[in-house]
């Protein structure tokens, strides 16, 4: 005879307009979880005794205590089953809840102190990423269906985005975004920590980037939730992620050690505050005069390869760029100076035509005007999209690949010869209107010249001032 299982007594459920808070959300579903767990322990005792129990034919009691125990075991297993449903939708409510209050955290600058204000803080931002099955919402309780249903615009607090005025468009000819909805998109809610470590980070190519390398790593840590944008601030992380994003901003450092080193010692002693560590890592990499060294320095070393090489002139140009909107902030003295450093670097010809495409796009209704007014800020240094063309470097990439092209019809053979990839350095300091050959020469202690059929007068070769003079001809 098998041994009877002990029932297991379902306990008394709470009414669903008495989940007032997510404690008492909690506390139903550690009380539901439980009976499930009884349920589970009882079904399984009673599936060994079927396992074990021995039943003959010429036995009724033992045929009789086979049926018993499956009918109790189809009727605990309905029983689990409805354990489980029950399970399942308070899971959904805690979760539910519990993206509700971390919702509200991540948003509550945007409250004002009142309090009644501060309830209506969040109309008009979804919770959830995806509808909700009406089976999960019926046994809701009101207050709960409140929070997670969609807000009604009608009834939506003054300060949300449906009574913000948009401008028509920026100079770019798209919707522009005011500063509290900006706000809004750079703050979502709050991440799992695992995404942060699933985080593919970029790299700092020199200390010096280190700024912009901040707001590019900020950016994307605001973009997975891992943290929000303070005002009047900056990015600050969450108190679940700080150790994990101090980890991916360490990772982003690479192989600049002299960074990394730095950025361990500040973090032990602010204890890992993010605002601190960027302050202090600026303060020691992104001074004002190393970043001004840093671009007289690539300034001073930009060359112009050939028009084979345009783009990757134009992406040291673009770096310089970025260097002078560091330094200066747009300062249009050395704006003019920055645009007339690079014009020089080109040859006189392209040089030319770049100026006088530049200057066709002034407003202006004859020569006098075309005089009086800078070309060099009339255009954007550099654009990207459909308006890139109208750039500083849009145009310089035009000038030069027309030429390419025309350079090719002229001479297809020359132009898939292996020397046409070199640098065009001699055209370059040829057509160099800012300083002479042969102040030029004057700055080395040795200089071999290549002559060709551009270079066959010794009166000019001599008045390089070189020491000798070889005269040869050539074999070939």
């Amino acid at each position: 005879m098998a041994t009877p299982v002990k029932a297991v007594t379902e306990p008394a459920r709470t009414p669903s307009s008495t989940w007032t808070n997510l404690e008492s959300v909690l506390s139903e579903r550690k009380k539901a979880r439980s009976y499930r767990g009884r349920l589970q322990g009882q079904l399984n005792r009673l599936r060994e005794q079927l396992n074990t129990l021995i039943v003959r034919e010429e036995d009724p009691d033992s045929v009789e205590a086979e049926e018993e125990l499956q009918k109790r075991e189809s009727d605990l297993q309905k029983a689990l089953a409805d354990a489980i449903e029950r399970c399942t939708h308070l899971d959904l409510v805690v979760d539910k809840t519990i993206r509700q209050r971390a919702v509200t955290e991540a948003e509550s600058f945007f409250a004002n102190d009142d309090e009644d204000e501060d309830a209506e803080s969040f109309d008009g931002l979804p919770f959830f990423n995806g509808p909700v099955e009406e089976d999960n919402v019926n046994s809701v309780p009101d207050k709960a269906k409140d929070a997670i249903a969609p807000p009604n615009p009608q009834e939506s607090s003054p300060r949300m985005l449906r009574d913000v005025k948009f401008p028509v468009q920026d100079t770019d000819g798209s919707p522009a975004m005011p500063q509290e909805a900006q706000e809004r998109v750079r703050n979502p809610p709050p991440c799992r920590p695992i995404e942060v470590s699933k985080l593919t980070v970029p790299k700092l190519v020199a200390s010096y980037r280190l700024k912009s390398h901040f707001s590019m790593l900020e950016g994307l840590m605001v973009e997975i939730g891992a943290g929000k944008i303070l005002p009047g601030q900056g990015y600050s992380p969450y108190a679940t992620t700080r150790i994990l994003c101090y980890n991916k901003l360490i990772e982003s450092f690479g192989d600049c050690l002299d960074v990394v080193d730095a950025a361990n010692e500040i973090a032990e002693s602010s204890g890992y505050q993010w605002l601190t560590i960027r302050q202090e890592l600026l303060a020691q990499f992104a001074q004002r005069d190393m970043l001004k060294t840093n671009y007289d320095d690539k300034l001073t070393k930009l060359k112009f390869g050939g028009v084979q090489r345009t783009d990757e002139f134009l992406r040291h140009s673009s770096t310089i760029y970025h260097l002078y909107m560091d330094v200066f902030k747009g300062d249009s003295s050395e704006r003019r100076r920055l645009v007339d450093k690079i014009m020089s670097k080109l040859p006189s010809d392209i040089r030319v035509r770049v100026i006088d495409k530049i200057k066709g796009y002034m407003p202006v209704n004859n020569d006098s005007e075309l005089e009086s007014q800078d070309w060099e800020l009339i255009l954007p240094f550099e654009r990207v999209g459909k308006f890139a063309s109208r750039s500083i470097v849009g145009i310089i990439r035009q000038t030069c690949r027309t030429m390419r092209d025309a350079s090719v019809v002229e001479n297809p053979s020359s132009a898939r010869s292996a020397t046409n990839l070199r640098p065009d350095l001699i055209r370059q300091i040829v057509d160099r209107d800012v300083q002479s050959l042969s102040d030029w020469a004057k700055k080395y202690a040795r200089v071999w010249g290549l002559c060709g059929k551009g270079c066959r007068s010794l009166d000019k070769v001599k008045a390089l001032g070189a020491n000798g003079l070889y005269k040869a001809t050539s074999r070939r």
